[in-house]
């Protein structure tokens, strides 16, 4: 977690760690960055499985375009 914290932050996003519980008990970190063309990103690792969600930024115009 501390790693992927430490890129985001060198990106120059938002940096801020976490802890949740996942339902069946297990331990689940969690970094979260915010900032620049990124609305927010999440990663989270528990010993039983992994996430990654992020959004980004709204842009203007047409989205087949913008890509």
């Amino acid at each position: 977690m501390r790693t992927v914290g430490r890129s985001w932050a060198a990106d120059g996003l938002t940096v801020r760690y976490s802890e949740s519980s996942l339902n069946d008990g297990s331990r689940q970190f969690v970094v979260t960055g915010a900032g620049g063309a990124v609305e927010r990103i999440q990663f989270g690792a528990a010993t039983v499985r992994s996430s990654l969600a992020a959004v980004s930024r709204c842009g203007v115009g047409d989205a087949a375009e913008l890509g």
